[in-house]
Order: structure tokens, then C-alpha cells, then sequence
């Protein structure tokens, strides 16, 4: 049977060391003065975390993302900015640990800015790489992005970012091999100098990883939601790791997902904010079948 084990929830040891060589060269002098540290706390509830077709099965749950990220920004040039740092992340669901994860790696980004004063359009590049560790040990792994993203101020309250980015993920087994790629539109508005209101849209294709439990998978494999289900969870690798519950099924599937973000961020104070934001994604897999999944979240981030 196809079964992955759970593991203790702890971080590998090439992710550590990997992390704890980038601090202890970025926290060298002269460095040092330069860094930006910023934390950010989010607790949010999640319906159908699960990514469930079969609605009846869809499991919800609260969850809870942290990070801590220290960067090194350097002007090397009139019209350009390299910032280089590195980063840890963790993900806790609630009321399904074993999909907790925790991730630590580093990150680079260049910026180009055409023109002088706030008005002036930028282009900006980004490279990412990460350990991903998680109780799955299917899931255990390195992911890696790379994004490119310009964004334009068109008056002193309203400014619109677009971008493209791809996104790939090596786990121990294949079905958490994941490639996929993004592209995405955000408007920003400035109500006023304390409130800030953000509305986006991202379309996603390529694969994903969804769930189903024990019994709704060997359903669909044997036919009882039509042949083209059928075939197709037939041709896609799968586990029993009991994601959501005692026999659940993850699977990779080829999908295309869109998700819409409205976000209200308030000024706190000089370096912390807060932000309620609302999440609604509707994904879409080869064999047509389609799950929604919607997420509310309140974050605070402070940056040092």
C-alpha cells in the first residue's frame, strides 16, 4: 500500500546549518548595522484546507503562520538595489498537525528603478530557495521560486504591481514533485496615511497537491465519477499519509487555480502594522473537477 509515516516535527539538520552559516554571515560586521529584520504573525481560519472536491469531506481548520526574515539591501548603482537575506517560516494547522511544515532558506532580490521620485516605475527580480521540512515525510523536501514583477505608482494614493513567477518543489516521493507557475495583478490604495486598502488576483497552473479521504479516492479510481476521473487519478502519483484524517489520500493532480485577495492594513505604529485579509481560491484539475477552498486571516508584521 502506498502509506507514508509521520515524524517528529523537527527541522533537518542541512537546513539548520545552512541557516545558522547565512545569519552568522549576515550579522558580521560591517553588515551588521545594515540588516533589516522583520517578523510577522498570522492567524487565520481556512475552509476546506483540505482541498477537497467531495464537499461533504472538505475539512476546515484555524491556522497559524509565522516568520522571521533578516535582509541586507545594497545600493550598487544610481537606479539599482541587490537585497539578499534569508528567511525561516513555519505553517501550523490546527486541527490536522501532520500538515504542519517549517521552512528556512535564503533569498535574493534585484531592483531596477527607471527615473527619480516616488512616481518612477520599478522592475524587480527575485530568487528564492528553501528547506522544507515536514511531518510528511513525502513531503520533505527543497522548494525554489523565481519571480519577476513590475510595479508603477500612478498618483500618491494608488499604485499597481504585476508579475510572474514560477514555483517548484522536490519532495521524497513524487507526489510532492511540484512545478507550477503564477501570474498576478495588485492595486493598492492609499485611503489615508494610516490605512491602506489592497486588492489582487493570481492565476495559477500546473500541479498541486489535493486530498481526498480513503474512500471517496478508491471511488473515483474505480469509475463511480466517470472515466475521465477515473484515468486520470489512475495516472497520478498518491499516498495514504493520512493527511486529514485515518486513510486520507494526497495526490498530484495538473490543475488551474485563481485566487482573489482583499486586504485592510492599518498603521499601528512607526514599524507595525496589521492587516485583515480575505482569501477565495477555485481550482480546476484536468479531469474537470473543481474545489473551492476561502481563508480569513488577521496578521501583524514588525519590522525592526
Amino acid at each position: 500500500m502506498n502509506r507514508a509515516r509521520p515524524r517528529p516535527f523537527a527541522p533537518a539538520r542541512p537546513a539548520l546549518a545552512a541557516l545558522a552559516v547565512a545569519l552568522a554571515f549576515l550579522a558580521a560586521p560591517p553588515l551588521r548595522a545594515d540588516l533589516r529584520w522583520t517578523a510577522a504573525t498570522r492567524a487565520g481560519w481556512a475552509e476546506n484546507i483540505s482541498r477537497t472536491s467531495a464537499g461533504a469531506n472538505a475539512k476546515d481548520s484555524a491556522t497559524l503562520e509565522t516568520s522571521l526574515d533578516a535582509a541586507y539591501p545594497r545600493a550598487f548603482a544610481r537606479d539599482w538595489l541587490l537585497t539578499g537575506g534569508v528567511g525561516a517560516e513555519s505553517f501550523i494547522v490546527r486541527d490536522f498537525s501532520l500538515n504542519n511544515t517549517l521552512a528556512l532558506g535564503p533569498h535574493v532580490a534585484l531592483r531596477r528603478k527607471f527615473g527619480l521620485g516616488a512616481m518612477a516605475p520599478e522592475l524587480t527580480g527575485s530568487l528564492g530557495v528553501q528547506r522544507l521540512d515536514a511531518r510528511l515525510r513525502g513531503a520533505t523536501g527543497w522548494t525554489s521560486t523565481a519571480g519577476l514583477a513590475y510595479s508603477q505608482r500612478f498618483s500618491t494614493a494608488f499604485r499597481a504591481t504585476a508579475g510572474v513567477e514560477r514555483h517548484r518543489q522536490d519532495g521524497s516521493v513524487a507526489t510532492f514533485d511540484v512545478r507550477n507557475r503564477s501570474v498576478f495583478a495588485r492595486l493598492a490604495w492609499t485611503i489615508t496615511p494610516r490605512f491602506l486598502l489592497t486588492a489582487g488576483y493570481a492565476r495559477l497552473s500546473g500541479q498541486l497537491v489535493a486530498h481526498a479521504s480513503g474512500p471517496v479516492f478508491a471511488r473515483a479510481r474505480a469509475g463511480a465519477f466517470g472515466p475521465l476521473v477515473a484515468e486520470t487519478y489512475k495516472a497520478r502519483p498518491w499516498l495514504v499519509t493520512d493527511s486529514y484524517g485515518p486513510g486520507w489520500v494526497s495526490y498530484r493532480n495538473d490543475a488551474v487555480a485563481g485566487t482573489t485577495t482583499l486586504a485592510l492594513t492599518a498603521a499601528l505604529f512607526a514599524n507595525t502594522s496589521a492587516d485583515l485579509r480575505l482569501s477565495s481560491s477555485r481550482v480546476e484539475n484536468t479531469a474537470r473537477v473543481v474545489y473551492k477552498s476561502d481563508t480569513l486571516s488577521f496578521g501583524l508584521i514588525h519590522r525592526f
